[in-house]
């Protein structure tokens, strides 16, 4: 019920129009980042709420994979019927 009230108080930011300005970051997009111990949670989750329906840029972050792969590679999209879609973002770049 916590994680519905959260999703349900996201919609209505994103639907507003709204954006998160992080100072020193520049205008980037604002992200629900929902956090799960495991791949099986994150897919129930995305089951029981939908995510791949809410409006703006929603991702999960498992536990699992970051402890294995690292924060790169622990980010992952939602997708229909439940499924979902690693990521593997480029968070950090060398000069």
């Amino acid at each position: 019920d916590r994680l519905k009230r959260i999703i349900a108080r996201w919609k209505t930011f994103v639907e507003s129009g709204k954006d998160v300005i992080m100072q020193d970051l520049g205008n980037n997009p604002t992200i629900l980042v929902v956090y799960v111990s495991t791949e099986t949670q994150a897919k129930q989750i995305n089951n029981d709420l939908l995510l791949d329906l809410i409006p703006g840029k929603v991702l999960l972050c498992i536990g699992e994979t970051l402890h294995s792969q690292g924060l790169q590679h622990a980010f992952y999209q939602p997708l229909a019927e439940g499924e979902i879609k690693q990521l593997n973002m480029k968070l950090f770049t060398t000069n």
